[in-house]
């Protein structure tokens, strides 16, 4: 069994996990997200069951099967970059347009991604995981859609592969809420579920760019 890790793509604050650190739900003045569990309510950041939006504080999870979503802090033209462990042999790189912002009416370069495909060998061969990184501009300046790139000689760190950069705050048409960033502008990841997220607190945890966000445990052996 190996464990396959991948790093966070910046250095800064986490802003937002399974919810929106502080953010207030819709319509009750008096309660924050988290601050209450409430069985009648879905929402599993603690909305009241009388909030019209039981999901107000629920930090929206990009992508069908994804999970684990983190929010970190940024600035306009920060460079997000795929840092991973070596045992990553190869990437493939597949460009989300018009699906990450939480808006319906979202658009511009904060509604847009990459979807990474991580493989245990070279050429995009034995895949075990996915993640998303949302709300990034000029990805075509880094990489480009359906480009598998192989790590190589190099580890992923030497070679400090820029994925797109952090778009100001905010795209065109983004509800207000997003316009606001939470606080700040974001880079916002998630992995598929067969990964795995190290425990962090919202609104405390400050990762570097050696810090895991996900791992993931398998059983592969390459072809020879």
């Amino acid at each position: 069994m190996a464990t396959f890790h991948v790093y966070s793509p910046k250095a800064g604050r986490v802003v937002s996990l399974d919810c929106y650190c502080g953010k207030q739900c819709a319509n009750n003045e008096a309660i924050r997200c988290g601050q209450i569990d409430d069985p009648d309510c879905d929402s599993p950041c603690g909305c009241p069951p009388e909030d019209s939006n039981c999901g107000e504080c629920d930090h929206r999870t990009v992508g069908t099967g994804f999970r684990y979503p983190i929010d970190i802090r940024g600035n306009a033209n920060d460079v997000i970059r795929f840092f991973g462990s070596s045992n990553i042999q190869s990437i493939k790189i597949k460009y989300e347009t018009s699906t990450i912002c939480r808006s319906s009416t979202g658009s511009g370069d904060v509604d847009n991604g990459i979807k990474v495909y991580l493989y245990a060998c070279p050429d995009a061969i034995a895949g075990f995981g996915q993640i998303i990184y949302g709300h990034l501009k000029v990805r075509e300046n880094y990489v480009d859609d359906g480009e598998v790139i192989n790590r190589g000689s190099q580890s992923w760190f030497a070679k400090n592969l820029g994925l797109g950069q952090l778009p100001g705050c905010c795209g065109v048409g983004c509800m207000s809420g997003f316009c606001t960033c939470y606080g700040s502008v974001h880079v916002h990841v998630n992995a598929n579920k067969g990964g795995t997220r190290p425990s962090m607190t919202c609104g405390v945890t400050d990762l570097t760019t050696t810090s895991v966000i996900y791992s993931w445990t398998k059983n592969i052996i390459c072809p020879t």
